[in-house]
């Protein structure tokens, strides 16, 4: 049984004023005490008498506001013989402390892995500009806990919430080694050419010296006909600074087609067959130096996008320079005591596209039902990912091989204009803009 509170507290008070009873019984309606609550302060004082009705007390500031309001309603508690400045001095629960602490910390999760941990009290300016960076998190899940949001401990995140921090700089208790930290990225921002790797005046700058050999042996030398090039490799190589004007004359001299691939924000491009020719995409990938290429092939179109992919690349590379890794199952006739070839399985005989893979092949066809092992043994590395079709990658050990790639281009013969890369943990969309750099 639930106990009475004293007539003589503030709390019971507002109880008769908004007419919910605290503590409240099981079931409990709001009833009218013989008082009006005036309609700008129904709303705010029903929600703290609803909440006191749960025995979850006031909290400091609650009290100062309820003790305000009940003075405004003076005549109508004499009215009723309540002396209401002697009851609101009296409390019949204790004040709820708040923990009101704005903090800016680095932790360490169970996984022994280190986080950044902003934590405030609810307040809805703070809380837009931390979700914004949550935004930009995308695919990694949300994590928060006791007014505390947690983030993945990256220079971009901690610059980001320093400055959110910095905003309210007479709240918060910001870290020392988080400023420390912050501090030094701030140095590495104002001194980019000495610190950042990219690429600087046509010079490859804050690469180890491994690194710069294998990018210009790779691309060569850098000069603005090839800085698109190394543009369109800038993740897979880490590249982080581009001078702008220099690389937009060299992306604005590449093809159309081109120039959406090597501006593409992530590894997939969704190309669908209605707006571009299967010929394109070969001359792009000449264009942008991105052979050895895989194919992947759905099973049960592979003869119709087989021959599609290879009228298209026998024009520019030679046969023995190609390989069909599957084949498709032949039909057998018992009547007949007899086999028939698969279509599929003819083509690639009359076509001599049953050589073997190595690293001197160009072009390699699989299904997208799995990963034959010759591909990974006899050091056969793409540079580029073709994948006929979206909507038929289901998640097997192709998918998992494919999307480790930082171009997937992906030849949509079907309706849909979305294709989910697992990898990244979005989708990538047909008519998407593509995101421009930003140096």
């Amino acid at each position: 049984m639930l106990e009475k509170i004293s007539e003589h507290t503030c709390e019971y008070c507002l109880s008769q004023l908004t007419g919910i009873l605290i503590p409240r019984p099981y079931n409990a309606k709001e009833t009218n005490f013989g008082y009006t609550l005036r309609t700008n302060d129904a709303k705010i004082l029903k929600s703290i008498a609803k909440q006191l009705s749960k025995k979850i007390a006031l909290t400091d500031r609650q009290y100062e506001l309820v003790k305000t309001k009940l003075v405004e309603y003076k005549d109508q508690f004499q009215d009723n013989g309540v002396d209401i400045e002697s009851c609101i001095e009296n409390l019949a629960y204790p004040l709820r402390e708040i923990d009101r602490s704005h903090t800016l910390k680095i932790v360490q999760g169970e996984d022994e892995k280190l986080s950044l941990a902003i934590r405030f009290p609810f307040n809805k300016k703070i809380l837009d500009r931390v979700e914004e960076i949550r935004r930009l998190e995308g695919k990694v899940k949300r994590f928060y806990k006791d007014n505390t949001h947690y983030f993945m401990f990256t220079p971009q995140n901690l610059v980001k919430l320093v400055q959110i921090a910095q905003r309210f700089d007479h709240k918060f208790d910001i870290d020392e080694n988080i400023k420390e930290i912050y501090n030094t990225c701030l140095e590495y921002e104002a001194d980019k050419e000495n610190y950042v790797p990219g690429i600087y005046k046509n010079e490859l700058k804050n690469f180890s010296e491994q690194a710069t050999h294998d990018l210009t042996q790779d691309l060569g030398e850098v000069d603005e006909t090839n800085l698109s090039l190394y543009f369109d490799r800038k993740n897979l190589y880490g590249i982080h600074h581009f001078d702008k004007t220099a690389l937009e004359n060299s992306i604005q001299k590449l093809s159309s087609l081109s120039q959406t691939i090597v501006k593409r924000d992530m590894p997939t491009v969704l190309l669908p067959s209605r707006h571009f020719n299967f010929s394109q995409i070969v001359n792009s990938l000449f264009e942008l130096k991105r052979f050895p290429v895989l194919v992947v092939l759905d099973g049960k179109k592979a003869l119709d996008q087989l021959t599609v992919a290879h009228y298209h690349f026998r024009n520019v590379i030679h046969r023995s320079e190609m390989s069909v890794c599957f084949r498709l199952q032949n039909v057998w006739i018992p009547e007949q005591d007899k086999k028939i070839t698969d279509p599929f399985n003819q083509y690639i005989t009359d076509q001599e596209l049953n050589n073997s893979v190595d690293k001197s092949t160009k072009v390699v066809y699989i299904n997208n039902n799995k990963l034959p092992k010759p591909l990974l043994k006899n050091g056969f590395i793409p540079k580029s990912i073709i994948s006929f079709g979206g909507k038929g990658l289901s998640f097997n050990n192709v998918t998992q091989y494919i999307q480790q790639f930082d171009l997937q281009i992906v030849y949509e013969d079907e309706t849909s204009t979305v294709y989910w890369n697992r990898t990244e943990g979005r989708l990538a969309k047909s008519n998407q803009i593509n995101l421009w750099y930003n140096s």
